[in-house]
């Protein structure tokens, strides 16, 4: 009787496990086939107003770059570049020069994924900004910007086009759809003429679908 009891236990947990590995897998491809699903192909953008369009970008290695901010040679040069729109959470916690950290920072930015804590919201960050720079340190990529300053003339606000899943999307929307960044800091608008309230709308429903398949900050 007990062998037949210790048989039936092992039949148990061997279906747990397989039953558990089927979910994990389809959850895996679920995430994999959502990213890029929601994204609108923008290869044929017709640029307006101020914007200037600079085109076969490359990502210059720097100790600053971040997910959300990074260096990139350009036809014209090189430019420290801040995307609008959005926020990545910062990659380590930093003690100044001056005794200031980046704690608040850091506690601001797990509050908005739901309460993360200061080495998961650290964590999350270390992967945008690597997410980041594999992706645009690939492949040549396109900034639309109009030069505006982000406090001082040292760094500029744009928007980046990249290839993502064959397609050719603004990398402030792929960072809102993968969870690695939060809807802040400052919008504008579109290159297309878009206008801000319905860009925002947009990256709304992005970070609602991001949530609902716990990507990123949402897991």
């Amino acid at each position: 009787m007990a062998k037949k009891v210790k048989s039936k236990s092992w039949l148990l947990i061997v279906a747990i496990v397989a039953f558990s590995s089927w979910i994990y897998q389809r959850d895996s491809e679920f995430n994999e086939g959502f990213v890029g699903q929601g994204l609108n192909d923008v290869s044929e953008l017709k640029v307006k107003g101020d914007y200037e369009v600079l085109n076969g970008c490359s990502l210059t290695k720097n100790r600053r770059n971040d997910g959300d901010s990074f260096f990139v040679k350009h036809p014209k040069g090189e430019t420290e570049f801040r995307l609008y729109y959005v926020d990545t959470p910062e990659s380590r916690y930093r003690e100044y020069a001056n005794g200031d950290t980046n704690g608040k920072r850091i506690h601001a930015q797990g509050t908005y994924f739901g309460g993360l804590d200061r080495e998961t919201t650290t964590d999350l960050g270390a992967k945008g900004k690597r997410f980041v720079a594999d992706l645009l340190g690939s492949r040549p990529f396109s900034v639309i910007t109009r030069w505006e300053n982000v406090f001082s003339p040292e760094r500029r606000y744009a928007f980046v086009i990249v290839e993502h899943h064959g397609k050719q999307v603004f990398l402030h929307e792929i960072l809102i759809e993968m969870g690695y960044a939060r809807i802040h800091t400052k919008p504008a608008t579109m290159p297309d003429g878009g206008n801000i309230k319905l860009q925002l709308k947009k990256l709304r429903l992005l970070e609602k679908s991001a949530k609902n398949a716990k990507l990123g900050g949402w897991q």
